[in-house]
Parts: structure tokens; C-alpha cells; sequence
């Protein structure tokens, strides 16, 4: 068996194309062990592969194929149960799993990686299945702000808008001065920011969401970082078209801000 038949769409495929993508991991993996056989070789297997990879993804637990089937082992308690009786988001990892390291295709595109998964197995689950396929490309579709910052070294596309024939998307290019992260979140808002010094559980933060309700009000500690998130998120205008304020305290300083300019500077008095 060269190439898994009807397995086109694992997104709509999970849990219905579970017995099917293991049948092929099976088939797959006595194929190699025909031809480990006849070349007096050793190599590892798909099966050996995923039981490795799942270790580093839940390390209090293992699974083992017994009579083809996966069984889920807590080795302290000597407790298993069987791959049906998995909860959902163990039974996707797995699926996945044995899913990226049967793929021939060298571009995998994912929706929702954080589907039926908690954000640390999320990170944890496509960093290492990355490791094992280096040799395809990964693309991920998420409104999950922390998984896309998570891989600083990946290019990030914003898609900002779709009118059912035609998607625009631009780059963001990185910025020093601006945790990746935060951009992303202010990007999401699609409306203008303000930046205010404090928290978000601050008197100032109350005040100036009643009094800028149009804003995106984002507290963000002190002046200095008031002022250096302003100018990198204005920045980049050309990418969002969206702008960004500041307002900060006078604290006994020989100056105070008293007016936000056009282009999100500030002038002083």
C-alpha cells in the first residue's frame, strides 16, 4: 500500500477516519518490516515513532499497540483503557500524529491546531511533530493569538478581510519594540488603540473605556512603554490602517501630555 485512499480531508475526517488512517499505520508498517527483512536492515517504524511522540507530549502516560489497537497506559497506577475510550483531545493527538507521519504530501495545511486541545499540548504537540517532519512545510489556521505567537521564527499572515470571492491578507513583519503577541491582539480588535498606563483592573483603565468607548484601550504599565507601543504600532499603519494613542501621567515630570497628534505622537507643554 503506496498512498492512503480517501483520506483527502482529514479536517472533516478526525474521528470518523480513525479505524481507516490506523489500518493504514498497520499496513504501512508490515510493508517496512517485508523490506527491513529483505535488506537485513532496521529502521524505525511508524508505530515506533508515535509512541515517542506521544511521550513527549503526555509524559505521565504511553501507549502500546496491542492486537491493533492503541492502548492508553498509566504505568504508576497499572491502569489502560483503549483508543475509543480516549477523551477527545487525546484521541486527536493521536490521530494526528499518525496522521502528519503518514502524509507524502510536503505542505500540511492545518485548521484550528488548537482544536479539542489545552494551549501547553497545543504548542507542545505541533513544535515536536514539526521536529519529526522537517521536511514539510507547515501552515496553520488559528484565532488562537498565543499558538501564533508562540512560533516566533514563522512568518505570520494577517487575513483581514473576506467578501466571499476575494481574501486580503498582508504580512506582519516582526518588530522589536512590540511583543508579536500584543500586535496580534490589536490587530484582532480592528479598531484604533489607546494606550494608558496602569492594568486593566486600574481606575485609569475604568475611566478611559466610558470616556473612549471607541477605542481599543490597552493598559500597558508604565509611560515608557506608552510611548514605545504607540510609535511601533503606528509603525506599521501601512499594513493594519488602524492608529494608535497614548495618554500618560504628568508624575511630577517637567512636562504633560496634553494632546494626541495625527500620527500618534505626542505634544508636550
Amino acid at each position: 500500500m503506496n498512498k492512503y485512499q480517501g483520506f483527502e480531508n482529514a479536517t472533516t475526517k478526525l474521528y470518523s477516519d480513525y479505524n481507516k488512517l490506523l489500518d493504514f499505520v498497520l499496513a504501512t508498517e508490515q510493508e517496512q518490516l517485508r523490506k527491513d527483512h529483505e535488506n537485513r536492515t532496521t529502521s524505525e517504524n511508524i508505530i515506533d515513532k508515535t509512541k515517542k511522540i506521544w511521550k513527549e507530549i503526555f509524559s505521565h502516560r504511553e501507549i502500546e499497540l496491542v492486537e491493533d489497537e492503541f492502548l492508553c497506559i498509566f504505568p504508576d497506577i497499572k491502569n489502560k483503557y483503549e483508543a475509543r475510550m480516549m477523551s477527545d483531545g487525546e484521541r486527536s493527538v493521536l490521530y494526528l500524529i499518525m496522521y502528519v507521519l503518514c502524509i507524502e504530501e510536503k505542505i500540511i495545511l492545518i485548521d484550528e491546531p488548537e482544536l479539542h486541545l489545552h494551549p501547553s499540548l497545543t504548542n507542545r504537540l505541533w513544535s515536536t511533530l514539526k521536529k519529526y517532519r522537517e521536511d514539510c512545510l507547515f501552515i496553520y489556521i488559528t484565532h488562537d493569538l498565543n499558538f501564533a505567537a508562540n512560533h516566533a521564527d514563522s512568518d505570520k499572515i494577517w487575513i483581514k478581510s473576506y467578501d466571499g470571492e476575494k481574501w486580503k491578507f498582508e504580512k506582519i513583519l516582526k518588530n522589536e519594540n512590540m511583543p508579536q503577541e500584543l500586535f496580534l491582539e490589536l490587530l484582532g480588535a480592528r479598531r484604533n488603540i489607546l494606550f494608558i498606563e496602569g492594568d486593566n483592573d486600574s481606575l485609569d483603565f475604568r475611566i478611559y473605556s466610558i470616556l473612549y468607548p471607541q477605542y481599543q484601550i490597552m493598559a500597558c504599565g508604565g509611560c515608557e512603554k506608552v510611548i514605545q507601543y504607540t510609535k511601533a504600532f503606528n509603525e506599521q499603519n501601512a499594513l493594519h490602517n488602524f492608529k494608535a494613542y497614548g495618554i500618560i501621567n504628568r508624575d511630577c515630570r517637567k512636562f504633560i501630555f496634553i494632546r494626541m497628534c495625527h500620527n500618534g505622537y505626542f505634544r508636550a507643554i
